[in-house]
């Protein structure tokens, strides 16, 4: 019989605090998460679904229920065997990725009779069906053995950001009508982890408030009925969402001849999904959301933060530390990390990285995924002019960019112009001019050029608020804004220098590049303008 316990073998690959990589259960990754680094794995989304994972076995036997709960085990620096022990113990079957009953994260009604597919339908980065090639060259036909660990990595990863659309049915009980999926909860949203300076910090500074006595219906999926179900189903807390069943699964495998377990093949079935109208707000603590405020009453007023291919997230920060009153909500960890800095559980020279990941989808399909650390402190997530200058810090840089973009059409308009005197009957091609300007590559090297300096903006921003008088405070915050102003104007005038560097070889390309850099100045000059003028949250200090 093929058993492979999560609990007690070695699935979860982790970096110790003295750099060596090797890979843990469930007993040890959280017995001697003050002795890890952090988890390790080429997928950040395989990162995230474990971190959720383990943060929902966590809320289960700690809570917490309040700030000073939380604090004692803060102080404590590790998780107490002796509560997490009996857990394991009562629910040790369930966590065997190969029971017969109750085999982790799938459904036992699944059986050889419902056709399972190669194992390439399990990983994201895996070419299968309209999924295009991120990482390898398998196809639906050729997918590589799983050992029993990397066949549970994907399987957490899979539950927690499987994307709608044509999954399959059960050949046994099911019609081919049964066969579409819908997104997971979190599919699409990016995952925001605060890093500690170990795995037993970082779950902790994501362990945010919650009651186990107050939500009694909030169970994992493991505590819950051994066959999986499927159609539409609310949420009934954030550990339901965090083991998150949304897909039905069975993997099937065989012994290897030096008697490990290899996986080779894996069935997938639509599972359960949320009403398209639930609230994630009080349940979802890791993610950001967008507010859609003129929303029809058929749609969802709301949908997360998502990771885009042409945004760095920086560009998003405010949104995500901050959030935006009637716009966008920053996650719960955010607010909870405030409070324990007011109920004095953590300083107020609290600091910390915040990772962002994610993937970008189209639909079905993962166009790219993307994992991206920005610097937080408490003053950062707390201070109301901290707030105001990060906002208005990248408010600047759009409108500096948009400045760019302009000039870079007009560069692209002179020189395609047919005639150099204008006039309505000789204008260019608007949709020439912008592929030629596009092509330029400006704005690409303008966000490039910015992202160093916006982590030491940020920085520098979150330091000032460690200053004791708040003359000090304002002076250098104002300071941190000046030199990223200067960054700013500087990165755009260099993008546009370099972009329009191949065009000056004729009298053409010369007047074209001479009229359109004079454009430019004007633009930048204007944008400044109107930061000094008040317009901005930022020209209230000047």
């Amino acid at each position: 019989m093929l058993t492979f316990s999560l609990i007690r073998e070695s699935w979860i690959c982790c970096v110790r605090m003295d750099g060596q990589v090797r890979s843990v259960g469930l007993t040890e990754a959280l017995a001697s998460a003050h002795e890890i680094s952090e988890l390790a794995d080429e997928s950040p989304l395989v990162v995230a679904s474990l971190h959720r994972l383990l943060l929902a076995i966590l809320h289960r036997n700690f809570g917490p229920p309040d700030t000073e709960t939380w604090g004692a085990l803060w102080r404590h620096g590790c998780f107490p065997a002796d509560i997490l022990e009996p857990y394991w113990k009562r629910w040790e079957s369930h966590f065997d990725l190969f029971h017969d009953t109750h085999p982790f994260y799938q459904s036992s009604a699944i059986t050889e009779n419902d056709e399972p597919r190669t194992t390439g339908i399990l990983e994201f980065h895996r070419s299968s069906g309209n999924n295009a090639t991120l990482a390898d060259h398998t196809t639906d036909e050729r997918s590589p053995m799983m050992t029993s660990a990397e066949a549970a990595r994907a399987l957490v990863a899979h539950q927690t950001f499987a994307l709608g659309g044509t999954v399959g049915y059960l050949k046994s009980c099911e019609k081919d009508a049964d066969k579409r999926g819908s997104d997971a909860p979190s599919a699409r949203g990016a995952v925001c982890l605060l890093r500690g300076t170990n795995l037993f910090q970082t779950l902790m500074l994501n362990l945010a408030e919650y009651d186990p006595a107050e939500h009694p219906k909030d169970l994992p999926c493991w505590e819950r009925a051994p066959s999986q179900g499927k159609g539409e189903r609310t949420p009934d807390g954030r550990v339901d969402l965090f083991t998150w069943q949304s897909r039905r699964c069975r993997l099937f495998g065989s012994c290897a001849p030096d008697g490990s377990i290899q996986v080779d093949r894996v069935k997938l079935v639509p599972g359960f999904h949320a009403p398209l109208l639930w609230s994630p707000f009080r349940d979802e603590s890791l993610q950001s959301f967008i507010l859609k405020r003129e929303a029809k009453p058929e749609e969802r007023p709301w949908f997360q933060y998502r990771i885009t291919p042409e945004r760095a997230v920086w560009r998003d920060s405010s949104a995500i530390i901050h959030g935006i009153e009637g716009e966008k909500r920053r996650t719960l960890t955010f607010d909870w990390i405030a409070q324990l800095v007011v109920d004095g559980e953590l300083p107020i020279a609290f600091n910390s990285r915040l990772e962002v990941l994610g993937f970008a989808t189209d639909q079905q399909k993962v166009k790219m995924w993307r994992r991206e650390q920005l610097a937080i402190t408490a003053g950062l997530l707390r201070d109301q002019r901290c707030r105001e200058l990060l906002r208005s810090a990248l408010k600047h840089s759009d409108d500096n960019a948009f400045a760019l973009t302009t000039t870079t059409e007009r560069l692209a308009a002179e020189i395609l112009s047919p005639a150099l005197e204008q006039n309505t009957a000789n204008k260019p091609d608007p949709t020439r001019v912008k592929q030629l300007a596009r092509s330029f590559g400006a704005e690409i090297q303008y966000w490039s050029a910015l992202s160093i300096p916006f982590y030491q903006f940020l920085e520098s921003l979150g330091g000032s608020q460690l200053l004791r008088h708040e003359e000090e405070r304002d002076s250098a915050s104002s300071g941190s804004f000046d030199v990223w102003k200067r960054h700013v104007r500087t990165s755009a005038l260099d993008a546009f220098t370099r972009a329009s560097s191949g065009v000056t070889q004729n009298v053409r390309g010369l007047r074209a590049h001479a009229i359109a850099e004079t454009e430019l100045r004007r633009r930048l000059a204007a944008v400044a303008q109107k930061l000094i003028g008040g317009d901005d949250a930022a020209g209230k200090t000047k």
